[in-house]
Parts: structure tokens; sequence; C-alpha cells
């Protein structure tokens, strides 16, 4: 397959209410391979703190949502013309100072193939209250609803198809009942799977939690579809911390096990803390627990810039056969 024609637009600082000036970027983005660990480069500047959210909850607290179902307006596009793709020129998102974030053991193949043909990207995202949105100001405040829109800002001829399954204060086992049912129903390209708070925060075993985990990731490669894991959550009042990091280590070792990307959000915003107090202050809603406008935003830039890269590696590999 030939690789011209996805030229990415420059990156550009997230504007807007409750977003505001992000930190300058103090090092490139690299991919991650099992092992590494994260490099701490000098600290950026302190964000100063967001206006505290309407839509707070307690750790202990969550709250019990109809699932959100719903498609991001402008979404029938049909097949484009096959447009082959070249190597993105990433700009590294500048609200993150040191990584790895995008653990790479498996493939985002299906994604690549998606994008190089042109075609309309179908993702799903599902998971609980950060896929729901909780804390966020609105629909187009949440992860998704930004994570669509800023593929389509790298990739300006790329269209994305996402459909949103967000249910808060679900655990591993609720949600996996949905994501069979999604899978069958939407046959989504990549699917990702924000999991495993709420299991290390309630009294989920940790085996039950492992199982859960791998009978997802099978459910999801069975489809052919692409996965990536999101783990959980870093917020300052964590209890039971070890107990807390084993599960954020279940995620991660299951995904690489079975060979699913692994997207480590908890050391993403683990690092924003080590920057400074106010800056994850500034990325956290006023329950210091879920995340706001501005965490959802640096986020979705992440894992857009994350998908990107990996998709067009995995596909110059695939080429290359």
């Amino acid at each position: 397959m030939s690789l011209t024609g996805l030229l990415p637009a420059q990156a550009k600082e997230a504007t807007g209410p409750g977003t505001g000036a992000v930190a300058p970027v103090m090092a490139p983005l690299m991919m991650a391979a099992a092992g590494d660990v994260l490099v701490t480069p000098p600290k950026p500047a302190a964000l100063a703190p967001s206006a505290p959210g309407s839509d707070a909850l307690s750790p202990g607290q969550p709250r019990e949502r109809g699932v959100i179902e719903r498609k991001i307006p402008e979404m029938s596009h049909g097949d484009a013309p096959s447009r082959p793709m070249i190597r993105p020129r990433l700009s590294a998102p500048d609200c993150v100072s040191a990584r790895p974030l995008l653990a790479t053991s498996g493939a985002l193949r299906h994604t690549g193939q998606r994008l190089a043909e042109g075609k309309p990207l179908r993702i799903l995202a599902i998971g609980s209250s950060t896929t729901e949105g909780i804390g966020a100001t609105a629909p187009d405040r949440t992860y998704p609803a930004q994570l669509e829109k800023e593929i389509e800002r790298l990739l300006p001829h790329a269209k994305v198809d996402m459909r949103i399954s967000g249910v808060g204060g679900e655990t591993a086992v609720q949600t996996l009942a949905r994501l069979e049912r999604e899978l069958a129903a939407h046959n989504p390209d990549l699917v990702i799977w924000q999991v495993g708070t709420n299991d290390a925060l309630s009294d989920v075993g940790e085996e039950t939690f492992k199982t859960l985990l791998e009978k997802g990731i099978a459910s999801v490669n069975a489809t052919q579809a692409d996965l990536v894991l999101m783990n959980q959550q870093f917020f300052p009042s964590i209890r039971h911390k070890a107990r807390y990091e084993r599960f954020v280590r279940m995620v991660q070792d299951a995904g690489l096990k079975k060979r699913a990307c692994v997207f480590n959000r908890y050391a993403l915003m683990r690092q924003w803390g080590e920057d400074s107090a106010d800056t994850l202050r500034a990325m956290l809603s006023s329950d210091e627990f879920h995340m706001s406008d501005r965490g959802y935003a640096c986020m979705a830039r992440v894992l857009a810039d994350e998908i990107v890269r990996a998709a067009w590696q995995d596909h110059v590999d695939t080429s290359a056969m």
C-alpha cells in the first residue's frame, strides 16, 4: 500500500473556557515499550487552578448514571477515496513533561489501514466516569469528544466516527457485558477501554479483576479490532495505595501479555502532581478525583498523538513486509 497524502496540521494549544494556557513541553514524545520507566526532564511552569466544577463526586460515592451512547455530530461520511498516508510530523503535546504513555507490544494495524485508505475510523470509547465525562462542563469537553477532534486535526483528511459508552461507577464486570454487546452491534476499528479505577477502590478481588481483563481483551481480539487499554487515574487521596497500584500494574501486565496497547494515564496524572500541586489541581475537578476540562483536553491530545504515531508505525512495518 502506498503512503502519501494524510498530512497532519500543526499542533496548537487548546483554548477556550475551562482549558486555559498550558505549560510548554519539556521533552519530545517517544513510543514506550514494556519495562520502560518515566524519565523526568526539567519541570514546566505550574498551571493555575481551573474553576471548580459543578459535577463533583467523591471517590467513595460514584454516581450511577444512564449509559451515554451517542454519536458525535456529522458522523456519516461514507468511504473516502483512497488517500495513502505519509509519516505524520507530530508535535509533542505541550501539557506533558515526561513519558512513556502508550506501551506498544500490541498493534494498531487496523487503525493504520483505515487511515491509510482514507476510510472513516470507527472508535468505541467505553468505560466508567472518565468516559462518561464526569467533571467536564459540557459534552464536547469530554475526552472522547476531544479525541475525535484531535485525531482529525493531526490528520485533516481523516474522518473519525466516535461512539461513546460510559457509565459512572461501573466496575469491570459491568462494563465487560456492555463491551461484548457494543462489539457485536457496532463493529469498531479501535476500542479504547478505560478500566480499573472502581475495581481498585471497591472490594473486587485481584484475581477476579485479572480474569475479567483477559476476557475483555480476548473479546476485542476476536473481532480483529485494535485495542487500547486506559489504566486508572491518579489522584492525591488514594487510600490503600499498595492495592491500588497492584491494579494499575494488572492492566499494564494483561495488556502487554495479550498484545493490547496500554495508555498509562496513571503515570501521566502522577507526573502532573510531581511537576507541582497546582498543575495537578488544575487538571482535576473540584472533587480532586475526576478530571477537569483541562485534564480531559490534555489527555485527549496526548492519546491522539500516541494513536496516530502507533498506527503510522504499524502501517509502515506492515507495508514493508
